[in-house]
């Protein structure tokens, strides 16, 4: 298992070893939901929020 630092409460994240970059994992103390941003070394980055385009 790999691990990385929450970037917004700075608690410890466990990611399994095939985690893939752009991935979604949710941290299990602040309830932020992150994104894998680069692999080596494993780097975690709030993920953005998905917004409505209403059709355009």
């Amino acid at each position: 298992m790999s691990s990385a630092t929450c970037p917004v409460c700075d608690a410890a994240i466990q990611a399994a070893d095939d985690v893939m970059e752009g991935e979604l994992l949710t941290c299990t103390d602040c309830g932020m939901e992150l994104e894998v941003a680069s692999l080596s070394p494993l780097t975690l980055v709030e993920a953005p929020e998905v917004q409505e385009d209403w059709g355009e």
